[in-house]
């Protein structure tokens, strides 16, 4: 009768362990490596902003003063706008750290236009180009602390 009892008591805590325990840590599980892999996306979001970022910021010094060579501009243009498509695929994550990132990807889209607007009409230079350059990398280091 003791043997029956202890079978029984073991049966029981078998049941629970395989419906209570069990799920809770095929649920952790999936959380853990859930979140371990939105950090990975994030991380790649911010490497390739900062890429495109680095890659504008090295390019426009010789496009900022007239005459600029529409030639070598567009060719310019094109290589970033890839790289801009690059990060804004890498930063499709729902985090905050690619959401901020998204973000430096608008503002530098836009001051890529204005300067776009600059070469092609001539017009007047762009403004604050330089407090735009740093307002993309403050979100770009905020992003990579979050």
């Amino acid at each position: 009768m003791r043997q029956l009892a202890i079978l029984i008591v073991l049966a029981g805590a078998g049941y629970l362990l395989y419906t209570q325990a069990l799920p809770k840590y095929q649920e952790h599980k999936q959380a853990t490596e859930a979140g371990a892999a939105e950090a990975d996306q994030s991380q790649r979001c911010i490497g390739f902003a900062r890429q495109a970022n680095s890659s504008f910021a090295s390019e426009i010094r010789q496009f900022a003063q007239p005459p600029v060579d529409q030639g070598l501009w567009a060719t310019t243009l094109i290589d970033l706008s890839s790289q801009l498509s690059a990060a804004d695929t890498a930063c499709s994550c729902p985090s905050d750290a690619c959401l901020t990132a998204s973000a430096a990807l608008l503002e530098l889209r836009g001051l890529i236009n204005d300067i776009n607007t600059f070469v092609r009409t001539a017009g007047p230079p762009v403004m604050n180009a330089a407090n735009r350059l740093e307002t993309i990398d403050r979100l770009l280091e905020s992003a990579s602390k979050q």
